[in-house]
């Protein structure tokens, strides 16, 4: 027998209110996602979001709609002006502290 799961209707827009909270999550989930891929440039990341959906791969279907909807937080942001722009340190930029991850032993 089917099972019965809840979904938004086809024509359905939603409007949602996302806090700093969920945004770093949501972010963190990305950044999480991407480190188990291998990209090693801007260009590679650029590259999965040009890609057709159907021929992505699952993690990079992740990352394509994590990166979607992170944009979008960020655009109603923007128009919000709820959006601040910050500085972080670069692993080249003195004073650069590398974080400690705990080892996948």
């Amino acid at each position: 027998m089917p099972a019965k799961v809840k979904q938004i209707k086809e024509d359905a827009i939603v409007t949602i209110e996302v806090n700093k909270v969920f945004y770093k999550m949501v972010k963190d989930l990305s950044g999480f996602l991407i480190s188990g891929m291998e990209l090693n440039s801007a260009d590679d990341l650029q590259s999965i979001m040009k890609k057709d959906f159907d021929k992505m791969t699952d993690p990079e279907r992740g990352v394509y709609t994590l990166t979607l909807l992170l944009a979008e937080i960020e655009i109603q942001a923007q128009k919000q002006d709820k959006l601040e722009e910050t500085e972080i340190l670069l692993p080249d930029d003195p004073g650069f502290v590398k974080p400690d991850l705990p080892s996948e032993d």
